[in-house]
């Protein structure tokens, strides 16, 4: 979604306006620069043994130059995997200024053996095979971070990360030798003041866990 203030110029005060859907804002009269914030939307988290999808990117923008009525393209969450169809990236957020400002949508969620989205944030690794760690799909710097890495596991066992967030790479699997594996936690997301009070956005989803041999339908 997009959130911003637009200055009343009668009054020296901000609106606040969000959209969560695509159209065109119209600005307060006499508005020449805003405050934004945009995020995108979230990348799908894999099917079976997967894992999770990162967050869409977020740009939290000051003095964007426009006025008048603004085109925004608000960008959905990307479609979960369903066996044998992997999951899908989010989808982009846009406000048109005098400048463009774009927001990558997030990167799906990894599914055996390393089909892995990259975006805003990464999506978090999905581990299938013995051997050394798979790393999760890249973020976009100043929107979002990478997804986590999935690691071997023990006894059959097979974790998988989760996917970057604003403000944090996602977690990597755990697979101690001697304790029960876990998937990754989705990475934090960040903070913003933009609405007058601090609301935190742009979190990534978790990795799942599974036993025995692939596919994990």
């Amino acid at each position: 979604g997009i959130i911003g203030k637009t200055n009343k110029a009668s009054f020296g005060k901000g609106k606040i306006t969000t959209t969560t859907a695509t159209g065109c804002l119209t600005l307060q009269p006499g508005t020449r620069l805003v405050d934004t914030l945009v995020v995108a939307g979230g990348g799908g988290g894999a099917y079976g043994a997967g894992g999770g999808g990162g967050a869409g990117g977020m740009q939290d923008v000051s003095t964007l130059n426009t006025q008048g009525t603004v085109p925004v393209t608000i960008g959905g969450g990307g479609a979960g995997g369903s066996s044998p169809t992997a999951a899908a990236n989010g989808n982009n957020s846009v406000i048109i200024g005098c400048t463009t400002v774009t927001s990558l949508g997030g990167g799906h969620g990894g599914n055996y053996p390393a089909n892995i989205g990259c975006g805003g944030s990464g999506g978090g690794a999905a581990y299938g095979t013995p051997g050394g760690t798979i790393s999760g799909g890249l973020g976009t710097a100043g929107q979002g971070n990478n997804g986590g890495s999935a690691v071997p596991g023990c006894s059959g066992s097979r974790p998988q990360a989760g996917g970057g967030g604003a403000g944090a790479v996602g977690g990597n699997s755990e697979a101690p030798d001697s304790a029960p594996v876990s998937g990754g936690d989705g990475g934090a997301g960040s903070a913003s003041s933009i609405t007058g009070c601090s609301v935190t956005y742009a979190g990534g989803g978790g990795g799942s866990e599974a036993k025995g041999s692939p596919p994990y339908a």
